[in-house]
């Protein structure tokens, strides 16, 4: 057997148990042993040669055995002992002068040998050879040797194989006995370095996004990305290539439908809250509210905020617009100093604040200064007819007009008021009464529905057109202006023959007796169809509850039967051709006559007691008896 030995030299001299980062590979190409001697000088089949070499014609069972070793081992000479890992090719062969590995059609393990590698600290092995006869399990030669390893590979598909002729260092090195292997060395995939040390696995999601380097296996950055682990983005919150639009810092990626979302956030747009606890991620009082979206089904946060508050997060103070105020801005104020709308400013709280001089209140429509001491009057007296000085002129009341308010006007010359209302001259100005009741406002200038206060019961109200009124269009079984007639379809009598009438909402519908039909009971049947006649004579055999010849109309009123139907108090109650009783509360059954259990309800308190029981009472109604448990009563 030949043995290579391999020896990797390393500072320390522990394997790691763990998956090794790189890979030897070894093709076994040739052995050559020109004399067919094992190394105690037999032939492989345990004779001894007859002159210095071996017939050819023997044919022999070769064990190469690969084994690997640590450099400067004391196990460098013995097969047995491979700490670095071992692997061997069985084969048949009918000549050990000359043989080629890759002629092998039954060996036990494919070439080229695979070897796991730890990290080497000055990239040199060392192999150890042994070839063996199987016959006679002897010796047939050994090889050893150091090798250096380049690993500037990244797969096995990578460079070539260094080719190195072996030789036995027990036999002189004239080429008769020697081994010719190719090795090379490569990184496993994702190791790069001359140590494979260096594990590089490329990434593309919301945390990072590079591709390696096959040889350093430096991580390249994606475009856009940054930083020695590709983990820094580039802030951009529109995707130019899909027109998506990420919110809260969140960003996109090549050819995703969804944004990257930063901690705390969620959605297609990062919009949402991902989680939610009151005064962290909802301020200023705001609570939070789980919601879900149908569309992405994804469950998140909204924030409701307090009055005064807005924002994802009720983090801004809520600015109202111009003119409004309050903590939901609905206070509404507007600033003014005119004749018409009165002569004040709006406070933070959106309150009116007369100017200097205005007043009363906050109405601001009258002067409070003496006119002669104000110096807006156009004449010491000041302005007529309760007007106010302003300007060097007056504001009049609206029955007044002129410089000094002189001049008496009727408000409701110009008909202000609208659709026909009714205007009424007032003493600060005019009022309108609007001539129905669906007109509003204060010139009776809103035109709402008829409909919206109609008095349909049983109907849909419509409007007419042209018109301010409105018609109930009743539904079935009802009439009346406002639909609230419901029509009785039996007024009329239509059934015939004693047939009962019930009105229903479309019409009268006809019971009949038994020997009448049709819509109005007005169809005879023979009575004798069904055999019911006696002694071929009109004398009917009637049904059960019905009686009276010739033809069974009269009902039999079985409640006043001296056998009275309902038991235990029931009441009786007749109908044609038979009768119904309503039970007494603790009684049930056609007749009530069979008692209703009392103790279904769980009338006693099941932990104070041991059983429930119903009887019958002295006034002949069922009650319950419960049998407590000691101590209770």
């Amino acid at each position: 057997m030949l043995l290579v030995f391999l020896l990797l030299l390393i500072n320390n001299q522990q394997i790691d148990c763990q998956e090794s980062p790189s890979i030897l590979l070894v093709n076994l190409l040739q052995f050559h042993n020109s004399k067919g001697i094992t190394s105690n000088g037999q032939c492989c089949d345990g004779s001894f040669p007859l002159s210095d070499h071996c017939p050819i014609s023997i044919s022999c069972h070769l064990n190469t055995i690969v084994c690997l070793d640590f450099i400067n081992s004391e196990t460098q000479t013995n097969w047995t002992i491979c700490p670095l890992g071992t692997k061997s090719i069985r084969t048949k062969i009918n000549t050990t002068n000359l043989f080629n590995y890759y002629a092998i059609e039954d060996a036990d393990d494919l070439l080229p040998l695979q070897f796991e590698l730890p990290p080497i600290s000055d990239n040199s092995i060392y192999i150890k050879i042994f070839v063996f006869s199987d016959n006679i399990n002897m010796l047939l030669n050994h090889f050893y040797t150091t090798f250096r390893i380049d690993m500037s590979y990244s797969s096995a598909t990578d460079g070539v194989f260094q080719q190195l002729p072996i030789f036995d260092p027990s036999k002189p090195p004239s080429g008769s006995n020697q081994i010719i292997v190719a090795l090379k060395t490569y990184c496993r995939s994702t190791f790069y370095g001359k140590q494979c040390s260096i594990q590089c696995i490329p990434n593309d999601d919301c945390t990072s996004s590079y591709t390696c380097n096959r040889v350093t296996g430096q991580k390249i950055c994606s475009s856009g990305w940054f930083g020695s682990e590709c983990s820094i983005r580039q802030k951009s919150s529109t995707c130019l290539s899909s027109g998506l639009t990420c919110f809260n810092d969140g960003f996109c990626r090549k050819n995703q439908s969804t944004c990257c979302c930063p901690i705390g956030f969620t959605g297609s747009n990062c919009q949402y809250l991902a989680t939610c606890i009151p005064d962290v991620n909802c301020l200023n009082g705001g609570s939070c509210n789980q919601m879900y979206d149908t569309t992405s089904r994804t469950h998140y946060f909204t924030c409701h905020c307090s009055p005064g508050y807005t924002g994802l997060h009720c983090q801004e103070k809520q600015q109202c617009p111009s003119s409004y105020y309050g903590s939901n801005c609905t206070i509404e104020c507007s600033p003014s100093n005119t004749c018409s709308q009165g002569h004040y400013y709006c406070d933070s709280k959106g309150e009116k604040t007369c100017l200097n001089g205005w007043g009363p209140n906050n109405k601001c429509t009258q002067k409070m200064i003496a006119p002669i001491f104000d110096p807006d009057c156009p004449i010491s007296t000041g302005c007529l007819n309760g007007g106010s000085c302003f300007n060097g002129s007056c504001c009049c009341p609206p029955t007044y007009t002129g410089r000094l308010c002189e001049i008496s006007i009727d408000p409701c010359a110009n008909n202000p008021c609208q659709n026909n209302a009714l205007c009424l001259s007032t003493s600060t100005g005019y009022k309108c009464l609007c001539s129905s009741s669906i007109y509003t406002g204060s010139l009776c200038e809103n035109n709402q529905s008829p409909c919206l206060y109609s008095r349909c019961q049983n109907g849909m109200c419509q409007s007419l057109e042209n018109s301010n009124s409105f018609s109930c269009i009743c539904y079935p079984g009802f009439t009346g202006q406002f639909c609230h007639l419901k029509i009785d379809y039996c007024l009329s009598q239509p059934c015939e023959n004693k047939g009962i009438c019930a009105s229903v909402a479309t019409g009268f519908v006809c019971t009949c007796p038994s020997n009448f039909s049709g819509t109005t009971c007005s169809n005879a049947i023979n009575p004798c169809l069904n055999e019911s006649c006696l002694d071929n004579n009109h004398v009917i055999d009637c049904p059960q509850g019905l009686t009276g010849p010739p033809d069974c109309l009269t009902d039999i009123d079985e409640c006043l039967l001296e056998n009275e139907p309902c038991k235990n108090g029931g009441l009786c109650i007749n109908t044609i051709g038979s009768y119904h009783c309503e039970c007494y509360e603790h009684y049930q059954g056609s007749d009530c006559s069979i008692p209703i259990d009392s103790c279904t309800s769980n009338p006693c308190i099941a932990s104070n007691s041991i059983s429930c029981t119903s009887v019958i009472s002295d006034t002949n109604s069922i009650d319950f008896k419960c049998t407590c448990r000691v101590g209770f009563t």
